[in-house]
């Protein structure tokens, strides 16, 4: 006799309601690496608040780290710029240029911020950052 009944069961590496994996939201936020959001939407399907927020929620854990450059220790090339949401709120981005890697994102174009990010820099880590043969 087999049972008619479903259910459901819990799985710990998997959210309730989950309906995408981890690795299409890192494929679809890399995505925004060097396309729009518009073109990112066109491509997989996803939302612009929907692509915000697992942007959100994957940079979260890396925000600001530069534990990768510090085991690295190989200069690498600082950058930063500001960036426009749908041609609204202006951004700060800050990422590793030569790695290609986002290593946070302030909410504002403010410069104390900017220098508080800055500052959290470990003092092992700034003089591996470089900017055409100078070092910061």
């Amino acid at each position: 006799m087999s049972c008619t009944k479903t259910f459901s069961e819990e799985l710990p590496f998997v959210q309730k309601r989950q309906t995408v994996t981890r690795a299409h939201k890192k494929e679809v936020v890399f995505n925004l690496s060097d396309r729009s959001f518009s073109s990112t939407t066109k491509r997989f399907h996803v939302s612009y608040p929907t692509q915000v927020k697992w942007l959100k929620e994957l940079v979260a854990a890396e925000v600001f780290s530069f534990q990768q450059e510090k085991k690295c220790g190989a200069p690498f090339v600082l950058g930063i710029d500001e960036v426009s949401f749908s041609g609204n709120d202006m951004v700060t981005t800050i990422g590793n240029i030569t790695t290609h890697q986002l290593k946070g994102v302030l909410h504002s174009k403010r410069k104390d911020e900017l220098k508080k990010v800055l500052r959290s820099i470990p003092r092992t880590v700034r003089p591996l950052i470089s900017y055409s043969n100078r070092r910061w």
